[in-house]
């Protein structure tokens, strides 16, 4: 599901580019900060969903598989089996069952062996862990990558920064190995799959003069976003899962906020005028392109990275490239070359690779779950006889 989630999600935003284009080539509105902050700032829409509809966390319900995980046996001393006899009438077993918390509810186990004062004190009071982690290290990191890739742009070529670009899926790897968990680790086919799709991506980009400011922030953005993939993907690990709504909302409410001071710099020192202010024609496909590239792909890309992993989800952005030699070729009859067709191969290649290994992960990780879990139920069983 996921797979073909991304495939939509990349088609949304080839569309939404063929209309940020037609804005900024045809209409001649070269504004790029300008159409950020705007779209960025729409996504406040989905604190109202935040506000109307929050969503429950499934680690504050009591469930046991959630809970408790069987950590193995371990036999009894015999000073402890001697206690557990004395004075009895039922005799117990001569092993004891150990069991341990997840991660995700450790603080709170934590916290309710305190008394009220200590705890209450060491908690804040309405806002928890991991609406911190969203407010301070997901929402920057969103910030932070589309800042500077927008900022890219002002130095080099659409076609030099998607080279630049495609390097996120090598950082992803590469933060797989210092971060590693289960359904992110580095292994020598992923490997294998990055420098096949970099190849690709080096095909289809042309051979321009990039200044050191242009390649310093593009790979820069690169980096944050792989650590955002990353930081998602540990995220939902640890808590089970995330609101997408209160996320996409606060960055919606914080760039508006920032976009009441950047523009107005921007504009004060010449990077970026602010005035004359877009025509009808312009902002209706203003509107648009944030309707399907930002409100609706945005949103499934989280969903599908949430569904596979945070490599296929970074390799997926450059199947944008093939998709929109498509479009291309569509509605404005500018056909690719040779070159470009050959390049189309091994991004798309690439994508399908790693998406064959994620699902054979995934089929791996549920079969030693179940050969754990019928493990344990016979051990179980035998304690019981």
């Amino acid at each position: 599901l996921g797979f073909y989630i991304l495939i939509l999600v990349n088609f949304f935003w080839v569309l939404s580019g063929e209309l940020t284009r037609f804005v900024f080539i045809d209409s001649h509105f070269n504004r790029p900060f300008f159409v950020l902050c705007f779209k960025s700032s729409l996504l406040s829409l989905y604190y109202i969903i935040y506000l109307c509809k929050p969503v429950k966390i499934k680690y504050t319900e009591l469930e046991e598989e959630i809970e408790l995980s069987i950590e193995g046996f371990e036999l009894m001393s015999d000073g402890e089996n001697e206690n557990c006899l004395e004075g009895k009438l039922v005799r117990f077993s001569s092993t004891k069952e150990i069991r341990r918390l997840p991660h995700g509810l450790a603080m709170e186990a934590q916290l309710a062996r305190r008394s009220y004062s200590s705890s209450s004190q060491c908690s804040f009071p309405s806002i928890s862990s991991p609406t911190l982690i969203i407010l301070f290290l997901l929402l920057p990191l969103w910030l932070i990558c589309s800042l500077t890739y927008q900022t890219s742009l002002l130095y080099t070529s659409v076609s030099s920064l998607n080279l630049l670009s495609a390097s996120s899926s090598v950082f992803v790897l590469i933060l797989s190995i210092c971060l590693p968990s289960s359904h992110s680790k580095a292994t020598p086919l992923k490997g294998l799959v990055v420098l096949i799709n970099l190849l690709g991506v080096s095909l289809v980009s042309q051979s321009d003069s990039n200044s050191l400011i242009a390649i310093f922030l593009a790979v820069f953005s690169a980096f944050a976003y792989a650590l955002y993939l990353i930081s998602i993907t540990k995220f939902v690990s640890m808590y089970r899962q995330i609101d997408i709504n209160f996320l996409l909302g606060s960055i919606g409410l914080v760039s508006i906020g920032i976009s009441l001071f950047l523009l107005p710099f921007l504009d004060w020192t010449s990077i970026e005028s602010l005035h004359p202010l877009p025509s009808s024609a312009i902002w209706f496909r203003l509107i648009l392109s944030t309707v399907l590239g930002t409100l609706i792909a945005d949103r499934l890309w989280m969903e599908a990275t949430l569904l596979t992993s945070s490599l296929v989800s970074s390799l997926s952005t450059s199947l944008s490239i093939p998709i929109s030699f498509l479009m291309d070729s569509l509605l404005r009859q500018e056909y690719p070359g040779v070159l470009q067709l050959i390049a189309a191969i091994p991004i798309t290649i690439s994508f399908i690779g790693a998406t064959l290994l994620e699902e054979k992960m995934d089929n791996l990780i549920d079969e030693e779950s179940s050969l754990e879990d019928s493990s344990k139920e016979s051990l179980i069983d035998n304690e019981h006889l």
